[in-house]
C-alpha cells in the first residue's frame, strides 16, 4: 500500500499567538513526507518570521505571502499551491493530535476515498468534548453521507473535518467564495455532491479551540447576514445539478434549518430584546422563504431529535412568540 500525502492547508492572518503551536503539531507528519502550506494573509504581526523559521527547520513547508484578501481567497491559494493526494484545512488557531490514528492514515493510504470525515475535540478553557457521536461507516456516494449525518445531527458545515482527494477539488472546480462569511457551508456541500466513496471515522484528532467564546455571541455583525446567502447559494446550486440530492429533499431542508439556526437565532434572539439591529435579524431570517419551508418540514418530522424538532415546532406554530419561547429555552433572555 503506497503511502498517500496529505497537504495541510493552514491560512494564517495575525496568528502569532497560536500559529507555532499549530505548525509544530505536524511536525511530525511532515518528517513523513507530507506538505504544509501556509498563507499568510497579509498580517501585521510575527506570523511571517514564525512561519519562516518554522519553515527553515522542517521539510514540506510552503509559505505564500499576500495582501489580506480574506480566508476565502487564502484557502484558494493554499489549493493551487497544494501538491498532495489529499487536501486537509487547518485553522491557525488549531492544532491536531501530533500522531493521527492509524485507522486514518489507514483510510487514506488506501487511496479509495474521496473524502474521510472526521471528529473533533473542542476545547474551552479546561473543558474538552469531542464531538458529533460518529460511527465507522462508508458510503457509496458522498451524498449518501450527507443525508444520513443529517438525520442523525452529525453533519458539519466547517472544511476542517473533511480530509479531500485534492483531484475532486480540481476537477470539479471546488473552490470558496471569496469575500463573505459562512462559505464553508457551500464549499462542504459542493465537496459532498462530487464526491463518490466518502469515509466516516469516530477519530477526533483534530482540536478546535474556543478563545472567549461568549465574546462573539454579543457581537451584533451585519456580515453576519451572509448566513442566508450561502443558503441562498446552495439552493441555486442543488436546483442546477443532475445528482442525487434535490434542494426539496428532506436532508437538505434540515440543513438549512440546522444551520440558520446555529448561525443565526441562537445567536441573535437573545440579543434581539436589547438591540433593534438584532431584531431585524432575526426576522429577516425566521421570514425568509427557504427559512419558513425548511421550519415547516422539519416541524413535521420530529425523528429529527427533540431539540431540534421541539425549537422547529414552536417557530411554525407559534412565528410571533417564538422568539421569546425560544429565549426562554435557551436560558438567555
Amino acid at each position: 500500500m503506497s503511502k498517500k500525502r496529505i497537504s495541510f492547508v493552514i491560512p494564517a492572518y495575525n496568528a502569532a499567538t497560536y500559529l507555532s503551536r499549530c505548525l509544530h503539531s505536524i511536525a511530525p507528519l511532515l518528517a513523513q513526507g507530507h506538505e504544509a502550506v501556509v498563507v499568510n494573509d497579509g498580517s501585521t504581526d510575527d506570523t511571517q518570521r514564525i512561519s519562516e523559521q518554522f519553515a527553515a527547520e522542517h521539510a514540506g513547508v510552503k509559505i505564500i505571502s499576500q495582501t489580506n484578501q480574506g480566508q476565502s481567497v487564502a484557502r484558494n491559494v493554499g489549493i493551487q499551491q497544494a501538491t498532495g493526494d489529499y487536501v486537509w484545512f487547518l485553522d491557525s488557531d488549531d492544532y491536531l493530535d501530533e500522531h493521527l490514528p492509524d485507522v486514518l492514515l489507514d483510510a487514506l493510504n488506501e487511496g479509495v476515498y474521496d473524502v474521510v470525515v472526521i471528529g473533533r475535540t473542542e476545547e474551552y478553557g479546561d473543558v474538552a468534548a469531542q464531538v458529533p457521536a460518529l460511527v465507522n461507516e462508508e458510503y457509496a456516494t458522498g451524498i449518501d453521507y450527507f443525508k444520513t449525518s443529517n438525520q442523525r445531527a452529525c453533519y458539519r458545515t466547517q472544511p476542517w473535518d473533511k480530509i479531500v482527494r485534492r483531484s475532486l477539488l480540481s476537477e470539479h472546480g471546488i473552490s470558496f467564495e471569496p469575500g463573505m462569511m459562512f462559505e464553508d457551508m457551500f464549499y462542504c456541500l459542493q465537496v459532498i455532491v462530487a464526491a463518490r466513496r466518502t469515509m466516516q471515522l469516530a477519530v477526533f484528532p483534530y482540536h478546535y479551540v474556543l478563545y472567549n467564546a461568549g465574546s462573539l455571541t454579543r457581537q451584533v455583525r451585519p456580515a453576519d447576514g451572509d448566513a442566508l446567502i450561502a443558503v441562498e447559494q446552495a439552493t441555486a446550486f442543488l436546483q442546477s445539478q443532475d445528482c442525487g440530492l434535490k434542494s426539496s429533499d428532506g436532508a437538505f431542508q434540515i440543513l438549512v434549518y440546522t444551520f440558520l439556526s446555529s448561525c443565526l437565532l441562537k445567536k441573535y434572539i437573545p440579543l434581539s430584546f436589547q438591540h433593534a439591529e438584532a431584531k431585524d435579524m432575526v426576522e429577516r431570517t425566521m421570514w425568509h422563504p427557504l427559512m419558513k419551508g425548511a421550519v415547516r418540514y422539519c416541524a413535521q418530522h420530529p425523528s429529527i431529535g427533540l431539540q431540534r424538532w421541539g425549537m422547529a415546532l414552536c417557530i411554525w406554530l407559534f412565528p410571533r412568540l417564538s422568539r421569546y419561547l425560544i429565549s426562554y429555552i435557551l436560558g438567555r433572555k
